[in-house]
């Protein structure tokens, strides 16, 4: 008889053990090996795997840069895992374009390894895309915008406020975005989530265009704004980052 659905409990408030300090590993396999310790297999819906196969060494160490240092600062549980998937998977099909995704129903990291080849090539691609929004907000008349889907015009007609599409730049500011959705829960519990959703209309067109299509984004793109260093986050919304430091 399988054992019954529980419920996965928000991030208990407690100090966080000793754990290996980043260095930059010298092969996959070593990076793979350093980021298991933020892993934890066991909890309900997992995806039970760490994999960077097909991912550069420079850009797998980023990635384990970046996680480690935001789980080491902020009070979330361990992750159920993070894999870069084959194009043509299920999983793969998922991350469409993107750098990486966040699961939540299992709590894990999906990786684009056509992206991921390299920082190099990670980056151009960020360059490339900011590029584009510029050119589509300053020169409309350049683009057929009925050929491209709803949601891609919304993102675009909402960007003429901040001037970009989506906050990060680089792998380390995606996987940032990405780290906000395993914030969202512990957010949207907070007391002042409800004045901060009365006040996205305000503050997600400053943060970017994707900021406002959802409040998952919403969340996600503050928070990598806000690491970012940038000023455009709503106070409150800060307030709730804030308080989500380990102590």
């Amino acid at each position: 008889m399988p054992a019954p659905t529980v419920e996965k409990p928000d991030a208990v408030d407690e100090p966080i053990p000793q754990r290996e300090e980043f260095k930059p590993a010298s092969t996959i396999e070593e990076a793979e090996q350093f980021i298991m310790q933020y892993m934890d297999f066991d909890q309900f819906g997992a995806l039970r795997e760490v994999s960077y196969k097909g991912i550069a060494l420079d850009a797998a160490n980023e990635i384990n840069a970046t996680i480690s240092r935001l789980y080491n600062e902020f009070n979330v549980d361990k992750f159920g895992g993070i894999v870069a998937p084959a194009k043509n998977t299920k999983l793969g099909k998922a991350i469409d374009e993107a750098v990486a995704g966040y699961m939540p129903m299992r709590n894990s990291f999906v990786l684009n390894k056509s992206v991921l080849k390299s920082v190099k090539i990670a980056e151009k691609g960020f360059a490339e895309e900011n590029k584009l929004m510029k050119d589509m907000l300053e020169h409309p008349e350049k683009y057929d915008f009925s050929k491209m889907s709803r949601a891609a015009r919304t993102v675009i007609e909402n960007s003429k406020i901040s001037g970009r599409g989506t906050v990060p730049d680089n792998i380390t500011e995606a996987l940032t975005h990405e780290f906000g959705h395993a914030l969202e829960k512990q957010v949207k519990k907070h007391e002042l989530w409800e004045q901060v959703e009365k006040d996205m209309g305000t503050y997600a067109p400053k943060i970017s265009g994707y900021a406002t299509t959802q409040k998952g984004e919403y969340i996600a793109e503050s928070f990598a704004s806000w690491q970012k260093g940038e000023k455009f986050a709503d106070p409150n919304l800060i307030k709730i980052f804030e308080s989500l430091r380990r102590k």
